[in-house]
């Protein structure tokens, strides 16, 4: 049963991006896009029961081990998706956001441990509900935020269409190096010195580079920055959504050190994900900052927006490989 939540969960998600991206470069009617939409709702209320279903099967919060938080990542990304979209009648970020939940749960389904296993005695808390919950919304939020800069990037120029491109195409790279090399058991002597991290990390740039010049090329000959929205509009919604998830994110991470001052006897332990953490809130402080009191408008806001995303996305997943801590569990 729950394995068939999941793969029909992966299906509708594919599907409906295959329909959004046919509606964005093919055929522009409103039946297709509504289609599209349909079988969105259909993957997410598929993947909304799967949740509740494994949390009525383990008893506990369905969000106890990696496989777990994954899929409540690409859920809340779904969920942040259909609120934007009803909130702004938007129909430019379909096939975006649809791909990214594909991505996300596919990861989850196909490579991560989906065994039920109890939790580890620091994780038996009333704060897993809430800590988790919060941190992984605030990411939802800089997701969406992270589409418009994407969008807002690619109508500038050549350029920057090249280099967000790239930088998009590093967050995948990345994470399918990792995975990679983990399967292989070929990680851990990246992980060694500072110097075989740098390794890796040149490593993602190449794998980066491979992936995004075909897709810029692509993305170029479909011409598909003509149906993004003006600029401003772009603009508008980064600055909504880091300002949605900026003090979400805050929150998660008082939260974090009060659950981590009654686990481990100290609100702050140097970890590296708590160190990391901070750092992508820092970057998007900078983000406002710059938007609200320098008045730093346009490409270079848009461009510290994506930074934060990215720094999001070691800090969501990289640590856990790269970097021991006490949130290796996590």
């Amino acid at each position: 049963m729950q394995d068939k939540l999941l793969y029909s969960m992966l299906v509708l998600y594919s599907v409906s991006f295959l329909i959004y991206t046919f509606h964005a470069t093919v055929w522009r009617k409103d039946f297709v896009w509504q289609i599209g939409r349909l079988v969105f709702t259909g993957g997410f209320l598929v993947h909304l029961t799967y949740l509740v279903n494994r949390a009525v099967e383990t008893g506990r919060a369905p969000w106890g081990n990696q496989f777990e938080v994954m899929l409540l990542f690409s859920f809340v990304v779904a969920f942040s998706y259909a609120v934007f979209q009803w909130a702004y009648k938007s129909r430019s970020f379909g096939a975006f956001a649809s791909l990214i939940i594909f991505l996300i749960s596919a990861y989850s389904v196909f490579f991560l441990d989906k065994t039920i296993s109890p939790l580890v005695p620091a994780l038996q808390s009333y704060w897993l509900w809430i800590h988790v919950v919060v941190t992984v919304i605030s990411y939802g939020a800089f997701t969406v935020s992270f589409m418009a800069a994407f969008q807002y990037l690619f109508k500038q120029s050549k350029k920057h269409r090249y280099f967000v491109t790239l930088a998009s195409s590093w967050c995948v790279g990345f994470v399918s190096l990792l995975l990679i090399l983990h399967e292989k058991e070929l990680l851990k002597p990246y992980t060694e010195t500072l110097a075989s991290f740098g390794l890796l990390m040149a490593y993602s740039v190449g794998v980066a580079i491979v992936i995004s010049i075909p897709l810029y090329f692509v993305l170029s000959l479909l011409k598909i920055e003509r149906f993004f929205p003006k600029d401003e509009t772009l603009e508008n919604w980064t600055y909504r959504w880091v300002g949605l998830g900026f003090p979400l994110l805050a929150l998660g991470i008082m939260m974090g050190a009060l659950w981590a001052a009654e686990a481990w006897g100290a609100w702050w332990s140097n970890d590296s994900k708590e160190w990391w953490a901070l750092i992508t809130w820092l970057i998007y402080a900078v983000y406002l900052h710059l938007h609200l009191i320098a008045k730093w408008r346009g490409v270079k806001s848009a461009w510290v927006s994506v930074i934060g995303f990215i720094s999001m996305i070691f800090t969501f997943f990289g640590v856990n490989y790269l970097l021991a801590g006490l949130h290796s569990y996590a």
